[in-house]
């Protein structure tokens, strides 16, 4: 029997090292976790970043009281501080996008409710506690709203969003230039009759600006994804329409090949330079009526999207390489995605409760590793594999017992 045993420990040492390399992503990352930060009544993350210290920010919103709300964790998700900002009275203040800016602190935009449903533009800059150093309000008469705010290289901001109160139409794309305080250096606008509303900028290489959103036809019918190119000046160069079905939002990044993908409701598009598409893949695991999907361009050159309770990685030419999902049987919603500095992901949105989901709702962070796992959400290959591992182990260990009995 001594014999068989060590011919079955010598069986497990062969098998192991055998299906490692297979199941290889529950092992590529020792930081792997899912976190909520319970609070008030709701509350939504709607960004996420990683901060220099290796930590995180998340950026949302709370509600009643209402504001807008910073909360920063370490590189386990642990809670470090938290900041709201809003006089909580009027209830709707809200925050879309964050950055870490060159001092060490961070910018957030949003809206704030000046009165009635008059919104305006809100960029709030805070230290590297979260501590409010100043804010600015941007709009006029109507409702004016930022999605998406970048430090830009000369050390000011860049926020885009809709107006509908300086618009052709009942709301055009707006892009807002500021200087390291906050202060207007200059404004556009980008629309005509119909309904466009901005949700993601980037500052690309060439020194201007990119800008996505929807452009609609009316409230409810979408006419698809707007992508505006404009130079340093905010000077419009070029813009292209694609087609969408139900286009709520857009999320856009520049291409290595220096043009652009963006994305939302399962549709991820790639263009050239110009803006003329190339190509275009969806994904059936992000459901047509996600509200928002967000895009990374991930270190090898492919692509990840996030969005509803779904995290997808595609090659470079948007064929899924693989897909993970999160959430179990609650009310969730991813609301953003970036790649980490160890190769894996961060995803914050929020996490509540089926029976109340419209009341009861927390800031959910997830952090997983490249291959989207965390201990919670288990490979599905990877049990698998294991699985027929230990049944192949099993099989053959009570082939020796039978064969050690038929001998004696």
């Amino acid at each position: 029997m001594k014999a068989y045993s060590l011919a079955l420990v010598a069986l497990l040492l062969l098998i192991v090292p055998a299906i490692l390399p297979l199941i290889s992503p529950v092992r590529a990352s020792s930081v792997m976790w899912s976190k909520t930060y319970t609070g008030k009544p709701y509350e939504t993350a709607e960004s996420v970043i990683e901060t220099s210290d290796g930590g995180f920010v998340l950026a949302g919103w709370v509600w009643s009281p209402s504001g807008m709300m910073l909360l920063k964790t370490d590189n386990l998700g642990k809670l470090e501080w938290k900041q709201t900002y809003g006089n909580g009275e009027i209830g709707h203040e809200k925050a879309y996008s964050v950055v870490e800016t060159s001092d060490g602190g961070y910018a957030v935009a949003g809206y704030t409710l000046v009165e009635d449903n008059d919104r305006d533009c809100w960029l709030v800059k805070t230290d590297a506690k979260g501590n409010m150093k100043w804010n600015r309000t941007y709009g006029g008469t109507k409702g004016d709203e930022a999605y998406s705010v970048i430090q830009t290289t000369d050390g000011g901001f860049a926020l885009a969003g809709g107006t509908s109160s300086y618009s052709i139409g009942e709301c055009d794309f707006w892009l807002i230039k500021t200087n390291s305080q906050g202060k207007s250096e200059w404004r556009r606008t980008f629309g005509g009759t119909e309904w466009e509303k901005a949700y993601c900028l980037i500052e690309t290489s060439d020194g201007g600006y990119a800008i996505a959103g929807v452009k609609q036809l009316g409230l409810i019918t979408a006419e698809g994804f707007w992508l505006v190119k404009t130079d340093a000046q905010g000077n419009m160069e070029w813009n292209q329409t694609y087609a969408g079905e139900f286009a709520f939002s857009a999320s856009l990044v520049e291409a290595t090949d220096g043009g652009y993908a963006l994305a939302n409701a399962g549709l991820l598009i790639k263009t050239d330079a110009n803006g003329v598409m190339e190509w275009n893949q969806t994904y059936p695991g992000l459901p047509i009526y996600s509200a928002k999907t967000s895009l990374v361009k991930t270190s090898d050159g492919g692509y990840a999207l996030a969005g509803h309770e779904s995290l997808i990685k595609t090659d470079a030419q948007g064929v899924v390489e693989w897909t993970q999902v999160y959430g179990g049987t609650i009310s969730h919603s991813i609301q953003s995605l970036i790649e980490t500095s160890d190769g894996g992901y961060a995803l914050a949105g929020y996490k509540g409760d089926y029976t109340d989901p419209f009341t009861h709702a927390d800031f959910w962070l997830i952090k997983t590793d490249e291959y989207g796992i965390i201990p919670e959400f288990p490979s599905w290959t990877s049990l698998l594999i294991t699985l027929v591992a230990a049944v192949t182990v099993t099989i053959c260990y009570r082939c020796m017992l039978r064969k050690q009995s038929e001998k004696n």
